[in-house]
């Protein structure tokens, strides 16, 4: 009795590019995760789907007068008021020469999700079910698949 394997893969070439999916997949969720974070923030909800704390009458009061640091101040809503926090204090971080895919929040960003001074705690980022489950969709999942298998036919 002669038995005849055919291998119509090659693991080699799927462990050689296996690293640039990785790191497509990697570098698309953390874009759909920027703008899913600025927008969810916008609607004025934490990473969980929920609405933030309200906002304290002071800071109701400072808004509506344009005093102290709320002078350039344009929205009534929580974690929005010069649009700074969102527009330039979270950067993607896209680099391939390094292990660095994901999101840096600089400054007062980091203040507002900590409830550190005299912040009220307002998770905007971070990662839980409802954030995961809106920023990997079925188009990025079939990408990663149909790359996989590219990669692992011979």
């Amino acid at each position: 009795m002669n038995i005849k394997l055919n291998i119509t893969y090659n693991a080699e070439k799927l462990v050689k590019k296996l690293p640039r999916i990785i790191d497509s997949l990697s570098g698309d969720m953390s874009e759909s995760a920027l703008k899913f974070y600025k927008k969810n923030t916008e609607k004025g909800l934490d990473i969980y789907g929920k609405a933030f704390k309200p906002l304290e009458a002071r800071t109701i009061n400072m808004k509506r007068k344009k005093q102290g640091y709320y002078k350039k101040a344009s929205k009534n809503k929580t974690l929005i008021a010069t649009g700074n926090m969102l527009d330039n204090q979270m950067k993607g971080i896209f680099s391939t020469s390094e292990v660095a895919h994901g999101i840096e929040v600089r400054g007062y960003g980091v203040h507002h999700y900590t409830g550190a001074g005299n912040n009220k705690k307002r998770q905007w980022f971070g990662a839980s079910k409802y954030v995961l489950k809106n920023i990997i969709d079925n188009k990025k999942l079939k990408k990663f698949r149909r790359q996989i298998g590219k990669a692992f036919k011979k």
